[in-house]
């Protein structure tokens, strides 16, 4: 390299070492300085020593040979330099000098922004509604959403990513816009943001409203620093923990359930995702809709990462959903594997390896990964919680038709139906005597006991009218009857699987729950006129929204069966024992 120096203010020249990356910013290896007044004309050695004022360990040493030519009293005199490098480690050498060329600027963060939904948008077309499609500008970076036809109400359920450099530049551009075909496209509304401003490594659940027009739009938004932090719990911070979530401070904010630490630490025996036999992995976690993401381990298969992210548990019955990704760029990447682990399923404070699945969670894929789920929670707001409704998550992909799931379902349906029938055949044995014993038992808790049920059915009918609807039309409303039946029956099934679950003690928090709330209920019946107590639970039910304007209805019950896992989802957090080794096949998915 060559550097022209035109005084003696210019005498210090810096070499800043780098480990160059594919992506993201370059690793800083160290730096270092030459003084141009104590060079000669002859070239001679220069032995420099890399420092970080951040470190103190050896970084060590770059060698130069340098001399100082010169050219003419007015432009100063030319350093000509070669470089040899010795580091502690093998890897790539750059040498950057601020005198010669622009400096290179490298992000210090990247924003992971979800498009969700938007509501009560402004309609630009005759028919009363919109094509609505969203454009994101920062800087030189432009996305664009996919397009909602014929809604006010848009769900888009989009992921963008945009890299964070400073202050300056960070402003997201959000333009709304109504999709025409024939004609330019409508602007509906916009609205900006600061993402430098964000707080990070939190997820967080905005609502911008449109300006100078009606209408929302609900992001999620992440923001990950490049370099990673560490934020590890101390001592302290545990012995706060313990007391905040006391049985003895119930009460002081029945939101706030409890508080998890996951440790990402490392992966092993990962697919191979490039030409050159590696990878550049990456790990997303996801608890419900908070989101976290470690740092890319390049040129490997068996990436460490050592990662530490803490999640508020609003709800015990969440899970941690772990995915494994190839970073091709800034915005592509490749699936690797995944893993889903509720967190009542993980073991408290100790580390352990899983099998990774494939994005459905059904079969073995290649690779582990290596993790440590700690938490601490309170009981008594856990079980609060579980009868309140469930948090929804937003990103959560909609159910499409498919044959192979339609088939499942209709197995699952008639197992439960099965399972019915088997049981009218055991009430009906013990009225007609088969087995005496049995009908004597059954004879005198009839005597002893009074039980009454009441069925309310509700019928639902569906009219679908249209006017000379073309083949393509009627291929796209038998798709979606065909997916309403679909998840009618993906209903009917989980609904029982889910009852036979809490009975079969498959979740021990839960099936305890329903012991402690079905003891409750017998010492009140017992203790209280059934009269006074339908008297007070339908004034609470009547009056309930006059005392919360704000209230969600709901029941109980459903809320309950709902964190009670399905067959289906059992299987999902089934650990497959690592000792079955990898696949024979796996194939390159994104």
């Amino acid at each position: 390299m060559a550097c022209k120096v035109k005084s003696e203010t210019q005498s210090q020249v810096e070499l800043r070492v780098y480990d160059r990356d594919r992506a993201f910013t370059d690793d800083f290896m160290g730096a270092a300085e030459i003084d141009l007044a104590s060079l000669t004309p002859t070239s001679e050695e220069v032995n420099l020593h890399l420092a970080d004022e951040n470190l103190n360990e050896e970084l060590g040493y770059i060698n130069l040979h340098a001399s100082v030519v010169p050219l003419s009293p007015d432009l100063g005199v030319t350093v000509a330099t070669q470089v040899n490098s010795r580091l502690p480690h093998k890897l790539t050498v750059g040498c950057h000098a601020g005198i010669r060329g622009q400096r290179t600027i490298f992000p210090v963060a990247v924003a992971t922004v979800q498009l969700v939904s938007g509501s009560n948008l402004p309609a630009r077309d005759a028919n009363g509604f919109s094509d609505p499609y969203v454009k994101f500008t920062m800087g030189k970076a432009k996305k664009k959403s996919k397009v909602c036809y014929k809604t006010l109400n848009p769900v888009w359920k989009d992921e963008f990513i945009f890299q964070l450099f400073n202050n300056e530049s960070s402003t997201l551009d959000v333009t709304v816009w109504d999709k025409d075909n024939y004609r330019k496209d409508d602007f509906i509304g916009r609205c900006e943001l600061n993402l430098w401003d964000i707080e990070r490594e939190v997820t967080h659940s905005l609502q911008l409203g449109l300006l100078d027009t009606p209408g929302n739009l609900l992001f999620l938004i992440t923001i990950h620093d490049i370099e990673p932090r560490e934020n590890s719990l101390t001592s302290y911070d545990l012995s706060n923990l313990r007391t905040r979530y006391n049985k003895t401070a119930t009460f002081q904010d029945l939101p706030d359930v409890g508080f998890a630490e996951l440790k990402v630490i490392s992966a092993t025996g990962l697919r191979a995702a490039d030409i050159n036999g590696k990878s550049d992995p990456f790990c997303v976690v996801q608890l419900c809709n908070a989101r976290a993401q470690t740092q890319t381990c390049y040129k490997t298969l068996d990436p460490v990462w050592n990662r530490v992210f803490t999640f508020p548990i609003r709800d015990i019955h969440d899970v941690f959903d772990i995915c494994i990704f190839d970073s091709d760029n800034v915005t592509d990447r490749e699936f690797l594997g995944r893993v889903a682990i509720p967190i009542l399923r993980g073991v408290n404070g100790v580390e352990r390896t899983y099998a990774l699945k494939d994005r459905k969670l059904k079969e073995r894929t290649k690779g582990t990964v290596t993790i440590q789920i700690s938490y601490i929670y309170n009981p008594i707001r856990a079980a609060i919680r579980t009868l309140s409704p469930r948090e929804e998550k937003y990103m959560e992909e909609d159910l499409k038709f498919k044959k192979n799931l339609l088939l499942s379902n209709f197995q699952r349906v008639w197992r439960l139906m099965q399972s019915i029938i088997a049981t009218a055949e055991f009430i009906n044995s013990c009225f007609t005597w088969v087995n005496p014993r049995r009908s004597a038992v059954a004879f005198m808790v009839v005597e002893n006991t009074g039980c009454g049920s009441e069925n309310d059915d509700d019928d639902v009918d569906e009219e679908l009218s249209s006017n000379k609807p073309s083949l393509l039309q009627r291929l796209s409303a038998l798709q979606e009857v065909l997916t309403k039946v679909q998840n009618i029956l993906d209903f009917i099934a989980s609904f029982g699987e889910r009852v036979k679950n809490t009975f079969a003690w498959r979740v021990p928090f839960l099936s305890w729950l329903a012991v402690c709330v079905l003891c409750v209920v017998a010492v009140v019946l017992y203790y209280f006129p059934l009269r006074g107590i339908v008297l007070l639970w339908g004034i609470n039910k009547f009056t309930k929204r006059l005392r919360k304007p704000n209230f969600v209805p709901n029941n109980e019950v459903m809320d309950f069966l709902s964190r009670v896992p399905s067959n289906v989802q059992i299987d999902d957090y089934r650990e497959i024992p690592i000792e079955q080794g990898s696949p024979k096949n796996c194939k390159k998915k994104r």
